[in-house]
């Protein structure tokens, strides 16, 4: 007794979003507002934080200078320290009710950069969307505790929600497959 599930999302490409991230003037349009060197002839790499900043953003941990020199050694990628920027990305996925009585409730994956300092990156402005996922269990409780207990049931949810996210996340696969292009404003 096979039975074929679907769910509409709402999906968005990852590059896309990335590119109208870069381009918003209230956030890039301000130095201040960017983890880059001002003083330095490179922007981005290496990164140096200030003497006083004692929390440190997420670009100043060995991760970030590992990933360049990484990046740096991987002939096939070609990654240039002086041309390229390393675009690290974080991700935000969260639930929440959308009706009165909290019966249905819509998954949103997020994205937005550690380039951005991590002051801006507390408003709103600074995430993108990447998809939305509806409510994938929309069955009362009694329903769902009679489906897990048939062999096709046990573990259904979870495999819905990762065949969902993983067309959710298609675009950044292919992101991660080929490097991409794109203009970053920088300023005024």
């Amino acid at each position: 007794n096979n039975t074929c599930e679907t769910a509409r999302m709402v999906i968005w490409s990852v590059a896309e979003v990335m590119q109208n991230l870069f381009f918003d003037c209230k956030i890039w349009g301000n130095m201040d507002n960017i983890n880059c060197n001002m003083t330095h002839e490179k922007l981005f790499h290496p990164f140096e934080t200030a003497p006083d900043d004692y929390i440190g953003e997420a670009l100043t941990g060995a991760w970030y200078e590992k990933t360049i020199q990484l990046l740096k050694d991987d002939a096939e990628i070609q990654f240039n320290a002086d041309t390229d920027i390393c675009i690290p990305l974080k991700f935000s996925f969260d639930a929440t009710h959308i009706d009165a009585g909290g019966r249905h409730k819509l998954t949103a994956l997020m994205v937005t950069t550690n380039l951005i300092k991590w002051h801006i990156q507390n408003h709103p402005r600074a995430w993108r969307h990447v998809g939305l996922m509806p409510d994938l269990q929309k069955m009362s409780k009694a329903a769902a505790k009679l489906s897990r207990n048939t062999p096709e049931g046990r573990g259904r949810p979870i495999r819905n929600f990762h065949a969902c996210m993983s067309e959710i996340l298609r675009s950044l696969k292919q992101v991660m497959k080929t490097p991409i292009t794109m203009l970053i404003r920088m300023g005024d």
